[in-house]
């Protein structure tokens, strides 16, 4: 399961959103690059963004963890781990 160490962040977030909707047309997402994420392994659950704090939230169900990943770095800003299959995730900016 090494292949779901590296997160394709545009792939993932086009999974979320479809597609990007520009002056009426759709425009379909295209990978921008990968972020690895170290030590996880298994399954990704769900994720959320952060688009002003420029951060991506990853609920890691296989790792029973969940990342926050700073997308400007690309890398890990934290991890917490010790959870039950975390699968659900939502990010409320207040």
């Amino acid at each position: 399961m090494r292949a779901l160490a590296t997160l394709p962040v545009i792939v993932l977030i086009g999974l979320l959103v479809g597609s990007v909707v520009t002056a009426g047309a759709e425009v379909p997402l295209i990978l921008d690059r990968t972020i690895p994420l170290d030590g996880v392994s298994g399954r990704i659950g769900h994720v959320a963004v952060d688009i002003a704090g420029q951060r991506l939230l990853v609920a890691e169900l296989g790792n029973d963890s969940f990342d926050i990943v700073d997308l400007k770095a690309e890398s890990i800003l934290n991890r917490i781990g010790g959870l039950r299959e975390p699968q659900g995730i939502a990010y409320v900016p207040d």
